[in-house]
């Protein structure tokens, strides 16, 4: 569910590549404008949970330790443009099943799974609001976005 929610709130298709981190984070460095959530259990990062951020290239987020729960995704608009194996971009290292776990010093390409405008909070607030009335199919159209994101540590 965590992984789903910040997808929809950068405006990613639901089931876009992201990041997962287990008790513990990592830092990573955005090399172009973008926005991102994090989603899931709390690394300590100092951005407001499970909301769309506006990050500039350049600027670094720090995800530290656990404070609750084991994980934590982070979410960025376009999604990790990563390979697929069995229709998913995860790795589980000790079955040897998808690519291998990341590395300090990756550059990690981010995709074109953004299908939609990133969600502000009172738009989320105004949504749920409205999930009750009948919607209109709205058509969804991927959006190029060129930007790349490197982990430090």
């Amino acid at each position: 569910m965590a992984l789903r929610a910040g997808n929809l709130l950068v405006g990613n298709a639901e089931n876009a590549a992201a990041l997962e981190m287990t008790l513990v984070g990592g830092t990573f460095e955005l090399e172009g404008d973008t926005v991102m959530a994090l989603t899931g259990s709390d690394f300590g990062a100092g951005l407001p949970m499970w909301s769309a951020v506006e990050v500039k290239a350049g600027e670094v987020v720090r995800c530290g330790a656990t404070r609750s729960g084991a994980r934590c995704y982070l979410s960025v608009r376009g999604g990790i443009a990563a390979p697929q194996v069995m229709g998913g971009a995860s790795v589980h290292v000790m079955t040897g099943v998808g690519d291998r776990a990341l590395r300090a010093g990756e550059v990690l390409p981010i995709g074109n799974a953004a299908i939609r405008r990133p969600h502000s909070r009172s738009e989320a607030q105004d949504e749920q609001l409205q999930l009750a009335r009948p919607r209109k199919r709205q058509r969804t159209r991927r959006i190029d976005i060129s930007a790349r994101m490197r982990i430090i540590k």
